[in-house]
């Protein structure tokens, strides 16, 4: 499987992070926004359903086969320098939780939210680069008429 180089984000790329700003504040007018306003608010509704609906087909492709080969999707915002690594199963309480996080820090290093499985809560650590095979998302990856819910 081809996997395409992630964009570096310019100097003046992306919202200003300060500690302690909600992500979901943070993330207003990113491709993840309803994404995770989406599972969310629709108990049921698989991750892959959300992706489909924001990834263009051979991104959304290629997310569903992480999904199924390794239990999670690894999604980057080049834009604000963030990383979500997703399980399969994520659920409307894990995707509320998300939401509610805080930022830690106010620097320029990549920040990756993922579930910390051993103490049983979602974090968010900065990392140096996001993880190889991971999959760009951007608001231009969505479709003119919206996503819908």
């Amino acid at each position: 499987m081809k996997h395409e180089p992630i964009t570096q984000p310019s100097e003046t790329a992306g919202p200003t992070r300060s500690i302690g700003t909600v992500l979901l504040s943070f993330l207003a007018g990113s491709v993840f926004l309803p994404l995770l306003e989406g599972m969310a608010g629709k108990v049921g509704e698989d991750l892959y359903a959300w992706l489909r609906r924001i990834l263009p087909g051979g991104k959304a492709k290629t997310a569903e086969e992480k999904l199924l080969d390794d239990g999670q999707v690894v999604l980057v915002d080049t834009v604000r320098r963030v990383i979500f690594q997703l399980p399969a199963d994520l659920t409307a309480a894990q995707a509320t939780a998300i939401l509610n996080l805080r930022l830690p820090i106010d620097d320029d290093a990549w920040l990756l939210v993922r579930k910390d499985y051993a103490r049983g809560a979602w974090v968010i650590e900065p990392v140096a680069d996001p993880p190889t095979g991971s999959i760009e998302a951007t608001t231009d990856d969505l479709p003119e008429e919206g996503i819908g819910r």
